[in-house]
């Protein structure tokens, strides 16, 4: 039976967390800019009916 080292056993979930976080960053990085600009625009728009 082949047993598994430390090394093999912290390395394989490490790779994996990466590789899983950078394809969430690639597939929401597009979304972003259209986000920040509702958000800002949101803001800007209550802030004019509070204080005008």
């Amino acid at each position: 039976m082949m047993r598994w080292r430390y090394r093999e056993t912290v390395l394989a979930p490490c790779t994996l967390a990466f590789f899983v976080t950078m394809y969430g960053r690639i597939a929401t990085s597009p979304v972003v800019p259209s986000i920040t600009t509702l958000f800002s625009s949101v803001i800007v728009s209550l802030a004019a009916d509070f204080f005008g």
